[in-house]
């Protein structure tokens, strides 16, 4: 066997490995011709490179699809205003001035009068969902009760709502009737709306 049709043979392997089936063109002595042989299988490595290419941006593009729904099921939950927690609640002592009050919790919210001035600071918990607007999912209000005449912290509330009710968490009991319980009442209202308190 010749040195060519050894390598003939070889190439032909070559190409029933890699799957070509097209019948190869023929010399004038009914032989294949090797440089066609050469420039056939160099078009099929061609073809399979991009049929490859095309099988992985296919594959990229299902893979896509498939955490996308997934991605947009996710939500993100964000919290605004005073987010207190229970150690500075702790720091609110009875006795303690306004000035005081301001200076551990800043600023309050709102004031309000009834047998003494109160600060409120309320915090709000915001879930985002997709691309829908945020939804308030949960309220807490921290009322500083101050004593009339005198103006030292007389006692702490943490409210928040539980079963549909508001509650106080530090003496587990709801506000009692009348002007202050209207407005701590008022303080929950449209809590679950795609808006909240703070109006952002």
């Amino acid at each position: 066997m010749s040195a060519e049709t050894t390598k003939n043979n070889k190439l032909q392997s070559n190409l029933g490995a890699i799957g070509v089936k097209k019948s190869l063109k023929s010399d004038l002595n009914g032989q294949n011709d090797p440089l066609v042989m050469q420039d056939e299988l160099r078009g099929t490595e061609e073809k399979l490179h991009r049929r490859d290419v095309l099988s992985f941006l296919c594959k990229g593009a299902i893979a896509t699809l498939a955490v996308g729904p997934l991605a947009a099921c996710s939500s993100q939950i964000s919290q605004h205003g005073h987010l207190l927690t229970e150690a500075d609640l702790a720091q609110v002592q009875v006795g303690m001035s306004k000035q005081q009050v301001n200076f551990l919790l800043g600023t309050p919210d709102t004031t309000a009068t009834y047998t003494g001035d109160v600060f409120y600071y309320i915090s709000s918990k915001m879930e985002t969902k997709s691309f829908l607007p945020a939804k308030e999912i949960d309220r807490r209000v921290v009322a500083v009760y101050f004593a009339p005449q005198i103006d030292t912290v007389k006692r702490v509330a943490h409210y928040g709502l539980q079963d549909g009710k508001v509650i106080d968490f530090i003496s587990r009991e709801t506000p009692s009737h009348g002007q202050e319980a209207s407005l701590i009442n008022q303080l929950f209202r449209g809590l679950g709306a795609k808006t909240n308190v703070f109006g952002n």
